[in-house]
């Protein structure tokens, strides 16, 4: 076969190399060099059977990533308590303290101290549930004890009260 390109003659011969490869040899002058082309004919399958598994590996992913249903918690624990005292300090003027526990649904929550406007204390904590019994463990707090205690529902407002009966913190 000949190609005549800009007044110059190109020579192209292709040599099987096997059923799915073949080379393609130009000369052009004195010059060779030899490419390497695929056999469109042979090859068509294997492109047709690598797309095929790219579309089943895809939807296969698709499918598995959308059957994965996270469970939701219900719990009535989740959300805001918390605890204010008015306490007396040195200089004889009151000082408002608060505690928070903000409880979440994966088991974890946030744990607040407020001394007037300022933040004393910020800790994580993880919480579980046996029964009706909720326990809570502080993370990195070596002093602070871990809590035990129930919720309680009265008219006036939800209450979480400890093993002894006292109240721990109200519901906002």
């Amino acid at each position: 076969m000949q190609v005549v390109l800009k007044k110059k003659t190109i020579q192209r011969r292709y040599r099987k190399i096997d059923t799915v490869h073949r080379i393609l040899i130009i000369t052009r002058h004195s010059s060779r060099y030899k490419l390497w082309i695929p056999n469109p004919k042979k090859n068509s399958n294997l492109l047709m059977t690598k797309k095929l598994l790219s579309l089943m590996a895809i939807c296969a992913i698709i499918f598995l990533a959308n059957c994965s249903r996270i469970e939701q918690n219900n719990d009535p624990i989740i959300g805001i308590w918390s605890q204010s005292k008015i306490v007396a300090s040195e200089k004889s003027s009151k000082q408002a303290v608060r505690k928070e526990w903000i409880f979440n649904d994966v088991y974890l929550g946030r744990y607040h101290e407020i001394s007037g406007a300022t933040t004393t204390l910020k800790t994580d904590f993880k919480w579980s549930r046996q029964d009706d019994t909720y326990t809570i463990e502080y993370r990195g707090l070596e002093g602070k004890p871990t809590h035990v205690f129930s919720i309680l529902n009265v008219e006036d407002g939800i209450y979480l009260t400890n093993s002894e009966g006292g109240t721990l913190a109200t519901r906002e």
